[in-house]
């Protein structure tokens, strides 16, 4: 492909978008503040392009878009024609460069591994070109280290990526910068007001003596630390993690959990105890048309018998209950901390736990959701 830049900064800020999944026309016209048609004309011209597909398979409206193969080259391209054009400077001074700067939306070339995908990019100093030196405020970026891909500024081909030992190859003892690394990233958090501005270069080492960012300090409970760095990683409460990993998860719910109330399965008792007013929750799920009063009678008539334990509940009833809590001691002591075992648990059951603790508890509750519908 042509190693052209992108013209137009809305398709470009539009595939960068996609890089991360699909969206429709609304979620990006709401994510970067356009109109509607606006970004709906820049949305069809990417597809005409064929940078762009859409899923029309649930109908045309809202239908999801998503990056092709040739979108994805086209980045690529415009990556690496933005690289040509900072070749010469980047080769002469060696300093990490920002090619690329659309709002929030950032290219960076790298002539050093980074250790992090969370980079402190300073500010640049009024008056001076070069490398940015103290700190005088900036942006934290995140650009996944992963990503990034290296290529030779001598023909512009792919390479592989330069030692972090010094001096261990052929083209380390060069005089000159030969390889850079393009990735894309999103501007984490910014200390100042002042944006990036392509062509601005910094240095890695002034990452270090900078604060940690404040969104890495929303809550009380320390998860962990940013791989790469020393800046500790306190969620705020509300936080919506998926971790396919059974090992991560148990890890997130035991520093989580401290302390707090924790819904999951990971011990398999299978048995536990829940407060009787978690069943009006329970009729609310199953009969979303009936009455307030109804339901009321309804639930008078599920907490006399379970009151005296659930053999004297009807077959029916019993049956039901068994279906969505399993195995369950019934009482009227809230929950407050600890573990509730939800092994065994429909959907439905954990759902009214849930909208229980959110209705009538004031305590901080960890969920492990165990089904399919994540978006529940």
């Amino acid at each position: 492909m042509l190693e052209r830049a992108i013209r137009s900064g809305a398709h470009r800020r539009i595939l960068g978008w996609l890089r991360h999944g699909p969206a429709t026309v609304s979620e990006l016209a709401q994510a970067f503040d356009m109109r509607m048609p606006h970004a709906s004309l820049a949305c069809r011209q990417l597809r005409s392009s064929g940078l762009v597909v859409r899923d029309e398979t649930g109908g045309l409206r809202n239908a999801p878009m998503y990056l092709s193969q040739l979108g994805s080259d086209r980045l690529r391209a415009d990556g690496l024609a933005k690289l040509r054009m900072y070749a010469v400077d980047v080769e002469a001074l060696a300093s990490n460069l920002v090619l690329q700067a659309d709002d929030d939306h950032v290219l960076l070339g790298y002539t050093e591994q980074p250790n992090s995908s969370l980079v402190f990019i300073p500010n640049r100093t009024i008056g001076s070109s070069s490398v940015s030196k103290g700190n005088h405020g900036g942006s934290w970026v995140y650009a996944p280290v992963e990503h990034i891909e290296w290529y030779d500024l001598r023909d512009f081909k792919p390479t592989q990526p330069p030692s972090r030992q010094p001096m261990a190859t052929l083209d380390d003892y060069r005089p000159k910068q030969t390889r850079v690394g393009l990735v894309r990233g999103e501007v984490f958090e910014r200390s100042t007001d002042a944006a990036l501005v392509e062509g601005h270069m910094f240095s890695l080492s002034a990452a270090p003596v900078t604060p940690s960012p404040l969104r890495l300090k929303q809550g009380t409970q320390r998860l962990g630390a940013v791989v790469g760095t020393q800046h500790d990683f306190f969620p705020s409460n509300g936080v919506l993690a998926q971790l396919p990993v059974a090992l991560e998860r148990t890890l997130v719910l035991k520093r989580l959990g401290a302390g707090v109330l924790e819904l999951s399965d990971r011990m398999g008792l299978r048995r536990r105890t829940l407060p009787l007013d978690v069943l009006d929750e329970w009729l609310q799920l199953r009969h979303t048309r009936m009455t307030a009063d109804k339901r009321g009678v309804m639930l008078s008539d599920l907490i006399g018998p379970l009151a005296r334990g659930s053999g004297h509940l009807t077959p029916t009833l019993r049956r039901e209950l068994n279906i969505d809590f399993g195995d369950v001691e019934w009482g009227h002591s809230h929950l407050e901390s600890g573990l509730v075992d939800i092994y065994g648990m429909s959907q439905r059951g954990v759902h009214a736990v849930i909208q229980y603790l959110l209705a009538k508890g004031s305590q901080s509750f960890v969920v492990d959701w165990p089904f399919d519908d994540v978006d529940e």
